[in-house]
């Protein structure tokens, strides 16, 4: 007799763990091919296998993980137990499962080698949804946020733009306005973002105040960074003697002869003296973060994902993200997630834990933003995938009234328990103490640096803040004012009873 560890068990009992049976490891580096994203690695045999055999005798358990911190590739995948379709990265279509050990093949070549195809998140979620029956398309937002991680190169690069005025002042460059450009796949919008001077914006970033231990290391940075990782471009602002319009130019298209792009007329650089007002050093913002409205949503998304990539520092935890999806169920209704994670925790001896399905919901600085509209999208999307974790993100330093009591709702009903006996919806919430974060000692440091409730949650050692299901019930406690998941479900647990003792006959002589 074994303890059935298939049987999935509430979250408060213990589950037993299949036994783990290692005849050897090996790390190898391997390089992705540019041309067809593929990637070759040689598998581990045991000595006494024949060279060949006719079935598999053996298996590997490959771990993904990407050494440079760009989060390109899908290093994590939910079980695929009941369908072995998926993940499908072997070049050859050969079977590979995933379970909380890691990705599984299996063997029948002594010293042989396997070639991969490796994902990138959002093609991986693209994938799995359709195995699920659940079409998928990435949004307008989507391909904004996925355009912003890749310039910023990760969620390294993320920090330098993790500031509310950095990012204030980023948008307040962005312009609504925008010109139509032909290219080879026909119109398109090109954004043109407003121009800050030089002194201006390098003024306003050493003004920037907050403490924390990297301040001043990011303070020296930032700048540097906005420019390395194409936030911002420097230019000349050149003003147009015909009709005194003030024109940027990047330094690349700069001429002696310029043309305004207001009037359009042709007019000459001013060589006699160029120390006039006509002209100033500016920076201008480029590519994703020139579009409005916080490029689209992108900066309130991306802040959340590096904070889940953050939330223990990578030392127990792996993710694979995705931006921007709209979805379509099988029943033909319509939902949307501004951003997905895979998220795992790691155990070092015994098996990794089941991998986390997170849909979330990104706002950025408005009142009252967070509508029963996109709440009741939340809930479409746990009643698909039950179990699943519910995130709702805002870069405000608190929630307004209104928008707390519906997301109080939802958290609430996310409680309610399943059939076999975990949670429903597991919410999440996130405020601008999370997103901002400068610190990089994790959400258990920040909290208690912020004393108060925040730290008085935190401080006992036994919380896992990396556990999500603890990590939900800690921020309903702090920004929705709600009992802790214990205290909740003791008192419904009471009132049940209450009924029930209320319910029964009672017999007299």
């Amino acid at each position: 007799w074994y303890p059935p560890f298939w049987e999935k068990k509430p979250d408060i009992i213990w589950s037993p763990n299949r036994a783990l049976l290692t005849a050897s490891e090996s790390k190898q580096e391997v390089t992705i091919d540019d041309d067809n994203g593929g990637f070759k690695f040689n598998n581990l045999s045991p000595d006494f296998v024949d060279r060949y055999t006719s079935s598999s005798c053996w298996v590997n358990v490959i771990h993904l993980k990407e050494e440079i911190d760009k989060n390109e590739i899908a290093t994590v995948f939910p079980a695929s137990l009941r369908n072995p379709s998926f993940p499908s990265l072997s070049f050859d279509n050969k079977r590979i499962l995933s379970n909380t050990e890691g990705l599984i093949t299996y063997q029948n070549h002594k010293n042989w080698h396997e070639y991969w195809n490796f994902l990138d998140g959002t093609s991986a979620f693209i994938k799995w949804f359709k195995t699920q029956n659940v079409n998928t398309e990435i949004s307008s937002a989507g391909k904004t946020l996925l355009q912003v991680i890749k310039s910023l190169q990760g969620f390294w690069g993320v920090r330098y733009i993790s500031h509310p005025k950095i990012i204030e002042r980023l948008n307040s460059m962005a312009c609504k306005l925008s010109k139509r450009t032909e290219t080879d796949e026909g119109q398109q919008k090109e954004y043109l973002g407003r121009t800050v001077k030089f002194d201006d914006l390098k003024r306003e970033i050493y003004k920037i105040n907050e403490a924390d231990i990297t301040t001043e290391f990011w303070k020296k940075n930032v700048l540097e960074s906005l420019i390395k990782y194409n936030v911002i471009k420097l230019g000349l602002e050149v003003k147009c003697s015909v009709c005194d319009h003030r024109n940027w130019y990047s330094l690349d298209s700069l001429k002696y002869e310029l043309v305004c792009e207001n009037c359009l007329k042709t007019f000459y650089f001013p060589q006699d003296n160029p120390s006039n007002r006509a002209i100033n050093w500016c920076y201008r913002v480029i590519g994703p973060f020139a579009k409005p409205d916080y490029a689209q949503g992108a900066y309130a998304s991306v802040l959340a994902l590096r904070f889940f990539n953050d939330l223990d520092r990578g030392f127990s935890s792996s993710l694979s993200w995705c931006t921007s999806l709209e979805l379509t169920l099988e029943s033909g209704q319509k939902s949307e997630a501004d951003f997905l994670l895979w998220y795992q925790r790691n155990r070092i001896i015994e098996n990794n834990y089941g991998v986390e399905l997170i849909f979330g919901e990104s706002k950025s600085f408005a009142k009252d933003s967070f509508g029963e509209k996109d709440l009741k999208k939340l809930r479409n999307l746990a009643q698909r995938f039950p179990g699943s974790i519910l995130v709702c993100a805002t870069m405000k330093d608190k929630l307004d009234a209104n928008e707390k009591k519906r997301i109080a709702k939802t958290a609430i009903w996310g409680r309610a328990s399943t059939s076999i006996g975990t949670t429903r919806a597991p919410l999440i919430v996130l405020t601008a103490t999370e997103l901002f974060s400068q610190s990089t000692l994790g959400l258990r440091y920040l909290w208690k640096h912020k004393g108060g409730k925040r730290a008085q949650l935190i401080e006992p050692a036994y919380v896992r803040e990396d556990n999500l299901r603890v990590l939900a019930d800690l921020t309903q406690q702090v920004y929705l004012n709600l009992p802790s998941y214990h205290t909740w479900w003791e008192k419904k647990w009471k009132q049940k009873n209450a009924k029930k003792k209320k319910k029964q006959p009672r017999i007299g002589n």
